[in-house]
């Protein structure tokens, strides 16, 4: 991407850990999550995992969420607390191995693509139910992708995975062929993700619209209930003999049971594990890390991420960070590194584009392209006539150089730090927190100028969700429409050889 591109600045920081402690193996799906997450630590009791020694059944295993889902419809969710809810619930035709990085098989045990990446044909898994006893079958791919490719199904994440899929073919009761309008290099990939799993078109249609509070799935554990405010519950699936084979249990959960507390407050996720009221946290306060991670009872992860780097986008489309001078200034005049001192104690290292460093196609050429420099900052905002007033705030025509930062509690120690370093060049920061979902309403719809997020996805093209104009009005929260970035994400989507 060229240089003049890159200063249109929608992103502004992010971050990747530097410490890596060894973490135990996870007891569910934890270890394969993907999709939009914000994580930026994950903590357990240290107790006893198959990992060092031999798995006992029983017991209820509770999870503490910084955000509750907005939906366990995994066609209609884009959030990543849904998704640790929902991956447990759902199965994949295909997995990705965590370990070797081959496609395994799931519901699919097999699969031929055409050399043409036009087409590609799957064999299902006999014998395989849903969790209302109904069969899995190649009816029940069509009907979930059918679902998902229907214009009036509002799809924020699915419809991407599916790629240019444009026909299900229902081959014989095993047997489903995909077909594409092109070439769709990421094809594995995006079926891997359970932002593709395999609904039961039973329940699907006797709830409508409400499936997401009632989901039905094939995978090792079934919905039990969902208490607004409180908790989702989900409980072993005693049918369950179709785990991929990488996975070490062929059968049915440990686990009888796993409750997922909605934990808002940072603090009070550290505090909840701390008094033994929670088994699992994501989303550890920074501040809490070290002095957790010394503590014997528990095992602490920071853990890199694949996918897109967690960054402040900037609102191209709203005063006064529509001006190409604020955003270009911000970006220069804002010392990430201390923005992760201060907000996440040193645990992180800034990333200096889009993508995250362990993400494959990621280039070094990114790095050192915008080193902080607060004086040339502010000579770019000098010489875009923002004056410095009595106050310490710029002003432009009347206008304050103030912006409007629409976040969640789980990223205010971020937003705070940003406000604190960035007001001496005479930008005013005002810091909104929202519950998760009505904050991804308003940064969807551009009510402010900016939105914290990041993106855990395998596949490098998944920044799409944040910079193609396909998804504006999506999470393109930095609303822009770029004909030539558009381009780019197409000709990577179709190209079938991975070096180019």
């Amino acid at each position: 991407m060229s240089d003049d591109r890159c200063e249109k600045g929608e992103f502004l920081m992010s971050s990747q850990p530097t410490r890596r402690p060894r973490s135990r193996s996870g007891v569910l799906r934890f270890g394969l999550v993907l999709g939009l997450l914000a994580s930026l630590s994950g903590i357990s009791a240290a107790t006893t995992t198959a990992q060092d020694a031999t798995p006992t059944s029983g017991g209820t295993l509770r999870v503490g969420l910084s955000v509750e889902p907005d939906t366990l419809d995994p066609a209609a969710s884009a959030q990543a607390s849904a998704h640790q809810v929902f991956m447990q619930i759902y199965d994949t035709l295909v997995w990705l191995d965590p370990t070797t990085g081959d496609y395994a098989p799931g519901l699919a045990e097999s699969w031929e693509i055409a050399d043409d990446g036009l087409s590609a044909t799957f064999h299902l898994r006999d014998g395989v139910t849903f969790q209302d006893g109904t069969p899995f079958d190649a009816d029940a791919v069509k009907f979930s992708f059918d679902r998902i490719l229907d214009p009036s199904f509002t799809s924020p994440t699915a419809r991407a995975k599916l790629g240019s899929l444009s026909e299900v073919t229902v081959v014989d009761p095993l047997t489903v062929q995909l077909t594409f309008s092109e070439p769709y290099a990421a094809l594995l990939n995006g079926l891997s993700q359970h932002w593709l799993g395999i609904v039961s078109p039973t329940a699907v249609q006797k709830w409508g619209a409400d499936f997401g509070k009632h989901p039905v799935g094939t995978g090792s554990m079934s919905f039990v209930e969902w208490v607004p405010g409180d908790h989702i519950s989900i409980e072993r699936n005693p049918a369950y003999a179709w785990a991929p084979p990488f996975m070490t249990n062929q059968g049915p959960s440990h686990l009888d049971r796993v409750d997922f507390k909605f934990v808002t407050e940072n603090t009070a996720r550290s505090a909840g594990l701390e008094a033994g009221d929670l088994d699992v946290v994501w989303n550890l306060p920074a501040a809490d890390f070290d002095r957790l991670k010394a503590d014997d009872r528990f095992t602490v992860t920071a853990a890199p991420w694949s996918g897109g780097s967690l960054a402040l986008f900037l609102n191209t489309e709203l005063a006064p960070t529509d001006d190409l001078a604020v955003r270009q200034a911000i970006l220069t005049g804002l010392n990430r590194q201390d923005v992760l001192d201060l907000a996440l104690f040193g645990i992180y290292d800034p990333a200096e584009g889009p993508i995250s460093p362990i993400t494959q196609g990621y280039s070094s050429s990114v790095e050192g392209k915008y080193p902080y420099d607060p004086e040339q900052a502010a000579t770019m905002l000098d010489a875009a006539g923002w004056t410095m007033g009595s106050d310490g705030i710029r002003q432009k025509d009347g206008q304050p150089l103030a912006l409007h930062v629409i976040t969640i509690a789980q990223f205010q120690p971020i937003a705070e730090a940003i406000q604190g370093l960035i007001k001496p060049l005479g930008v005013d920061v005002n810091i909104d927190i929202r519950d998760g979902a009505a904050m991804v309403d308003a940064n969807n719809k551009g009510e402010g100028t900016g939105g914290i997020t990041g993106l855990v996805d395998s596949d490098p093209a998944g920044i799409q969700l944040f910079y193609d104009s396909k998804n504006y009005g999506g999470f393109d929260w930095s609303r822009v429409q770029d004909a030539e970035i558009d381009g780019l994400f197409a000709a990577q989507a179709k190209e079938l050889d991975p070096d180019k």
